[in-house]
């Protein structure tokens, strides 16, 4: 097969033009109108009142059964185990044992050693609660848990449950999800060098492709929240935990919107055993509580979830933070040439000033004096010997490029005094080998300066940040109004964000401060929280995973949603989806706007971890016979990038992936040729030499400009390629 031959001769064939005929439009195939006041659900005022009834006919239908308690006598019958005419005329209301109730068939304290527990986890906020967390948990099926940054509920709160339930013998199986991969490896790791526990015992993890971390025995597992989603959608009840554990759940992305969405419907019918636990630094607490409030029997109107909140001490000690009001006086001494943009803090065009960043390195330069000043007041024996860590939060790859930059340059051929200014960038398409280097401990004449995203906001903790200096801007993923497509925007960061990217500063044995290059004006005037994703990005993912649960139509089961996508988005993205032939224009063989039976080939897709298009790449790559190179190009555009653009060889890096790209000026040709030139090498052994010269592959996928671990997760995908 040559289909991707590029240098075969290709005949030229004329082709005549169309015959102009009269075309006719398929009115199911036109977009929504804007408004119809005739059609049921279209309208914003019809689709909130629809969205009230789904929500009210749930409470009710959870109203059948109770979760029992500890505190009351509670039956083990499980009301979803009926159906039919039982499910029916069964009128009483049933109270539903929970599964962390039932006695365990081992002794996990006689498998495992549960007597080593660090010196100073007693320290962290969180112990303070242990009792009413504990008591609060086995009281209630659902726990809202709010807890300030660095308190320590991700590795505490989780071990408090395990610990409880393996001394009293009860059956304990405990989920915990991460909004990224490497939150949930670091935190499952973590969790095991306090205990003295080998990773992938007792505690493990769960991310993407990667299985080889958890075992039967696994008892505490952190994974994605995309994980779980992909549980849940194949399991349709949540009765294989006890415990269900969502962190961080303020970030409002598609998959915690969609798993929050789930796991209410799940509770309140068929997983009334199970219990879910709620927590964040930053969450809206009676917003969540009121998503997840329960209809119990006797009353009117529903009971709140209960809330535990573990108050504002943390381990992250900021004394103050700055705004620009208190730091434009040092732009105008340092450079007094410089003229202000009055637009530069518009509230509706945000941007980062020239201004911004050139108070950004003042900053830095005024941190030494105020190191030394510090010290002068402390005793010999408690001064600091080592320069504080800085972490700038930026917005992207191209702002931190701009900041390195003119903070690299020397200005006036004279040498900066104080310590050695090291800046290490932090973004997804940096190699994550340079990733590391944010947890080195520099040498006492240097000052680490960590230049990152909003990576850095919840999933990493650095432990020496001392400084936060922060740009107070972000980007969102929205869709584009006219093609629907994603697309990142420049906006402000929200203030729920601000908070976060705080709490990063003052993290161990250091008080912190945080300087945020906006007026305080502005700041008061930002929202507290940004649009939840799923009002922003295209729905064809959410669709497909709403058909694929087989629990309603896209509209019924979205409407249960914490803050629901537009009607007029739903249909415009059910008739994209008929566009792919992934749905249907009927259900069940009726016509329906709003919805579609799954084809075969949406079927597929959905059960693919990847774009919809990228998936119907896949597809068509099986049918032409070019499988693996289908499975190559979109496990290689879906993921993190292959290529890496190393700061000081950017132009060496796009010169090399214009060489893999081999004269076609295209990244899919680039994508599967670097793979099957490494693929090729790996298995010749070229990468296992005997010459004594090591890390061989690594070496190679440096001076090639590629992301080993990329590749290495693309393999595993062609590896699996017969799922299709």
């Amino acid at each position: 097969m040559d289909f991707f031959n590029l240098k075969k001769p290709f005949p030229i064939i004329e082709l005549q033009g169309p015959i102009m005929t009269h075309y006719h439009v398929d009115p199911l195939q036109l977009p929504p109108p804007a408004v119809s006041r005739h059609s049921r659900g279209e309208t914003e005022a019809q689709w909130r009142e629809y969205q009230g009834l789904a929500n009210s006919q749930l409470q009710q239908q959870g109203a059948a059964s109770t979760h029992g308690s500890v505190l009351g006598g509670a039956r083990s019958v499980v009301r979803s185990a009926m159906s039919g005419i039982e499910g029916d005329t069964f009128v009483e209301t049933l109270s539903i044992a929970p599964h962390d109730l039932q006695d365990d068939d081992r002794d996990l304290t006689k498998c495992f050693d549960f007597r080593k527990k660090p010196d100073d986890t007693w320290r962290l906020p969180v112990a303070e609660s242990k009792e009413e967390i504990l008591e609060v948990v086995a009281a209630n099926q659902v726990v809202v848990l709010s807890g300030p940054t660095g308190c320590g509920k991700s590795t505490q709160v989780p071990q408090y449950i395990l610990d409880k339930h393996a001394r009293e013998r009860k059956a304990v199986n405990i989920l915990v999800t991460q909004p990224r991969k490497i939150a949930a490896s670091s935190l499952a790791s973590r969790v095991c060098r306090e205990r003295g526990w080998v990773l992938g015992g007792l505690v493990g993890y769960q991310v993407g492709l990667d299985k080889a971390n958890k075992s039967p025995d696994t008892r505490l597992l952190y994974v994605t929240t995309g994980v779980l989603k992909r549980m849940l959608i194949a399991k349709k009840n949540m009765n294989q935990w006890t415990h269900v554990i969502l962190d961080e759940v303020h970030e409002r992305e598609e998959d915690m919107d969609l798993v929050m969405l789930i796991c209410k419907k799940l509770l309140l019918t068929n997983s009334r055993g199970t219990k879910l636990i709620l927590m964040s630094a930053t969450i809206d607490e009676m917003k969540f509580r009121d998503y997840f409030s329960v209809l119990h029997p006797g009353l009117t109107r529903p009971e709140l979830a209960p809330l535990v909140s573990l108050g504002s001490r943390s381990r992250s000690s900021v004394h103050e933070a700055y705004f620009w009001e208190h730091l434009a006086r040092l732009l105008s001494q340092r450079y007094p040439n410089t003229v202000e943009d009055e637009r530069a803090f518009d509230p509706g065009n945000p941007a980062m000033s020239e201004s911004a960043v050139k108070v950004c390195r003042v900053l830095l330069e005024k941190l030494d004096d105020l190191e030394d000043k510090e010290n002068e007041k402390l005793p010999k024996e408690k001064r600091r010997k080592l320069a504080g860590a800085v972490l700038v939060f930026l917005p992207g790859i191209q702002e931190i490029q701009r900041v390195r930059d003119f903070l690299m340059a020397e200005e006036g051929g004279e040498r900066r005094r104080g310590p050695e200014w090291c800046c290490i960038p932090l973004h997804s398409s940096i190699p994550w080998e340079e990733h590391q280097a944010i947890f080195d401990i520099l040498p006492a004449n240097q000052r680490k300066i960590i230049l990152s995203t909003n990576i850095a906001e919840s999933s990493l903790t650095v432990p020496d940040i001392r400084y936060v200096i922060d740009f107070c801007l972000t980007k969102n993923l929205v869709a584009d109004k006219d093609t629907n497509y994603p697309r990142l925007v420049l906006d402000w960061a929200s203030r729920s964000q601000m908070i976060q990217r705080k709490g990063r500063a003052g993290r161990v044995h250091h008080d912190g401060r945080v300087y945020r290059l906006i007026p305080l004006g502005l700041f008061n005037s930002l929202p507290q929280d940004h649009k939840p994703e799923m009002q922003r990005v295209p729905l064809t993912k959410v669709l497909l995973d709403v058909k694929m649960l087989e629990m309603g139509s896209p509209k019924d089961l979205l409407a249960l949603a914490m803050d629901p996508p537009r009607m007029r988005n739903i249909q415009r993205t059910v008739l994209d989806l008929k566009d792919l032939w992934a749905l249907l224009t009927t259900v069940r063989g009726r016509q329906c706007r709003d919805d579609g039976d799954l084809t075969v080939l949406g079927e597929i897709v959905a059960r693919l971890p990847v774009d919809v298009k990228l998936g119907k790449l896949i597809v068509f790559g099986h049918i032409f016979n070019v499988l693996e190179e289908a499975v190559i190009i979109a496990s290689g555009l879906n993921g993190k990038p292959i290529f890496t653009s190393p700061f000081d060889k950017r132009v060496q890096a796009y010169k090399n992936k214009l060489h893999w790209a081999d004269r076609t000026f295209s990244d899919c040709f680039a994508i599967l040729l670097a793979y099957q030139t490494w693929d090729g090498h790996r298995r010749k052994g070229t990468f296992s030499g005997r010459d004594g010269v090591g890390e061989r592959e690594a070496v190679w996928c440096r001076e090639s400009f590629l992301q080993r671990k990329q590749l290495l997760e693309m393999a595993e995908q062609v590896d699996r390629k017969s799922v299709v």
